[in-house]
């Protein structure tokens, strides 16, 4: 049983020199990605916060977008309705 064990760690030791670079490669990814989003959420928090002004244009927005979606998303609508479904 013993003689298993160390075979099975033979076996296992191509994987983890496989994956072990692998996971480091997608951890900087991730990290980086993550400091990235809240560097520019306190940015925006920041930008929103001395420009009060630009919460009255949110509903201006919001209809803007609710046309866009309306006038051009027509092909796309079906598709969003299957979804849901």
């Amino acid at each position: 049983m013993k003689h298993l064990r160390q075979f099975e760690l033979f076996i296992a030791l191509p994987h983890l020199i496989k994956w072990l670079p692998i996971s480091f490669v997608v951890g900087i990814f991730a990290g980086t990605a993550s400091a990235a989003l809240l560097l520019s959420l306190e940015w925006a928090t920041e930008w929103r916060e001395s420009h009060r002004w630009i919460i009255a244009l949110l509903p201006l927005g919001g209809f803007v977008s609710g046309w866009i979606y309306h006038r051009f998303g027509q092909a796309v609508e079906a598709g969003n309705n299957l979804l849901l479904e």
